[in-house]
């Protein structure tokens, strides 16, 4: 067996008949006693308060590369004198599958069946301790969160912080959120959002799905685990309001999740069922195709396509709640977003005079000033085409002031439906509906929540 031996003393011990010397020598004759190949002597000068002696630290590199499989010392406390120090460097230890002996203390002394539980009660006390101190850290956060306090990091684009470490809307910065969000809902494409304003689409998607423009924080999205160090992404997070200002409102945000889970979706289907992913079963299971029936992921219990589709179709269409589909069509969200995409088309109109005024001073060369006028005018085009797009949508809004009977038409849609109407119809109760509960099979009976 590889073996190290760490001899450490403060400047007061040298006479209390403890010097480097003495320990250096009881550790290498019990190493000598014991067969132990000497791989290395590692030594301090300084007090165990200190956990930052160069020794120590060298010693802990050694242990992160497993370069040998025994430690001796003289005593424990020559590791250190801080409990907690002590303790993690133990669990550590054992991580890397290293022995550990004091000689001076015959109870710790991990080659030995006493002294491996010695050792692991050593790290059962590390564990419950590193666990202690997380769930007071975690504890702390969540007081920070739920009080809508950033946690810190990156301020997101759009943001900044001001004099008193507070988050504020950039002015700046804040149009580009807004065109970037608009400009998705124009093009219902993250890889061509993310072309026109030179970011990785996986950056795009991170801004369109972040609930910190609606004024949001979120909670627990990452979990640190304590003993490997390894970051863990959970689906599941805990939202509280934040104490900033939010950027895009919750209408546009709601809409782009809804374009984004669609284009998560497989093709088009002739047979694809209405409700499918959203029909759930009285045990919690969803329900899922299953030949002509749906059937549940859980318990498996199915129930016909058919009876299913009708029925609930049948409740949907008396709903009262569907009345706010003939609701007179609002135009101030319409209106605010061609008011943001004017914002963005002047902000281009300077940076083109901009690149203009450096040609001119000569500042960039030809091929420069091209390559930016080219890249300007291709976001430009998107944003103009958007205006274009949106005063149409005013335009045919506008244009009569007939009310027109949208439950009237869905009913006739869905009396009249061929299977090639089924895929666009499972999208339209996809945005109109959150869930479909089963709450019992016999009789039938359903609970529609709408979105």
């Amino acid at each position: 067996m590889k073996a190290i031996i760490y001899a450490r003393v403060s400047t007061e011990m040298q006479e209390e008949g403890r010097s480097l010397e003495f320990q250096i020598r009881k550790c290498e004759d019990f190493c000598k006693m014991n067969g132990y190949k000497l791989k290395e002597i590692i030594q301090d000068v300084e007090s165990g308060g200190n956990d930052n002696r160069e020794g120590f630290l060298k010693l802990q590199k050694e242990i992160q590369k497993k370069s040998f499989d025994v430690l001796v010392v003289y005593e424990s406390s020559r590791i250190s004198r801080v409990t907690l120090t002590m303790l993690n460097f133990v669990l550590e230890l054992q991580k890397s599958n290293i022995k550990f002996v004091s000689i001076s203390q015959s109870e710790i002394n991990t080659t030995t069946p006493t002294g491996m539980l010695f050792f692991q009660i050593f790290a059962v006390l590390a564990d419950y301790e590193r666990k202690q101190i997380s769930m007071r850290i975690k504890s702390n956060k969540w007081a920070r969160a739920k009080a809508g306090i950033w946690q810190g990091g990156t301020v997101p684009l759009g943001y900044k912080k001001d004099e008193q470490n507070n988050i504020v809307i950039d002015p700046e910065t804040s149009e580009d959120v807004i065109s970037i969000f608009n400009t998705y809902l124009s093009t219902r494409s993250i890889s061509e959002t993310a072309k026109i304003f030179k970011r990785k689409p996986a950056s795009i998607q991170w801004i369109l799905k972040n609930e910190f423009y609606i004024g949001n924080l979120m909670y627990g999205r990452k979990e640190n685990n304590i003993n490997t160090g390894e970051v863990k992404i959970n689906k599941e997070v805990t939202i509280f309001k934040g104490n900033h200002e939010a950027i895009i409102s919750d209408e546009v945000f709601k809409e782009v999740q809804q374009q984004m889970l669609f284009k998560q979706r497989v093709l088009p289907s002739e047979n694809k069922l209405l409700f499918t992913g959203i029909l759930e079963c009285p045990c919690g299971g969803k329900m899922f195709k299953n030949n002509t029936n749906y059937r549940c992921e859980k318990c498996k219990k199915t129930i016909s396509v058919n009876k299913a589709e009708n029925f609930i179709i049948h409740k949907l269409l008396n709903l009262k709640e569907l009345e706010f589909l003939n609701e007179k069509p609002k135009l101030e969200k319409y209106l605010k977003d061609k008011e943001n995409l004017d914002k963005q088309i002047k902000k281009i109109d300077r940076e083109r005079t901009k690149y203009l005024e450096l040609f001119a001073k000569e500042l960039i060369s030809e091929l420069e000033l091209n390559e930016k006028l080219e890249e300007l005018k291709s976001r430009k085009q998107v944003f103009e085409e958007s205006i274009a797009d949106i005063d149409r949508i005013i335009e045919d809004k506008t244009i009569s002031e007939e009310k027109l009977d949208n439950i009237k038409i869905l009913k006739e849609v869905l009396e009249n439906m061929e299977d090639t109407d089924r895929y666009n119809l499972f999208l339209m109760f996809r945005m109109l509906i959150k869930k479909v509960k089963i709450k019992k099979y016999q009789p039938i009976e359903v609970l529609i929540l709408l979105n």
